[in-house]
């Protein structure tokens, strides 16, 4: 019985080993590999999708948005932040009217900004510290 377990912790510790090598070659990421390649405006939108929808946020627990849903906002807040308008702009419903809000789902505004700081960290991280800069400023973070 000895032996099958110490063959078994064996054989699974080759595997690990093996799949923990298969993912890079020098430190990057090789095709094949579930971690999105960095650059590129499909990888940003992919990971910024599956950064929204795995947030938990707490007004999308009955309802959450769909991926069709929320692709447009990221593209929209960056381009608005990068023309100088405020996030209080953006969210503003008589302004940019870019709150992340759906028929069905309720964005609290605690988790709008958590949700536009992963649309910046994906799509214009330049501008995160401008954003999280206004956060600060309005008690918001």
């Amino acid at each position: 019985m000895r032996t099958s377990t110490t063959t078994t912790a064996i054989v699974t510790t080759l595997l690990l080993a093996s799949l923990v090598g298969c993912g890079t070659v020098d430190g990057t990421t090789t095709p094949g590999t579930t971690a999105p390649s960095p650059g590129g405006t499909e990888s940003a939108k992919q990971r910024f999708l599956v950064d929204a929808l795995s947030a938990d946020f707490e007004g999308w627990t009955d309802f959450a948005p769909i991926e069709t849903d929320l692709a447009h906002y990221p593209s929209e807040w960056c381009k608005g932040l990068k023309s100088g308008r405020s996030v209080k702009y953006l969210f503003n419903k008589e302004e940019g009217n870019l709150y992340p809000s759906g028929n069905d789902w309720n964005t609290t505004k605690p988790d709008a900004n958590k949700l536009l700081l992963i649309a910046v960290d994906t799509h214009c991280p330049e501008l995160r510290n401008q954003v999280t800069t206004e956060f600060i400023e309005n008690g918001e973070l």
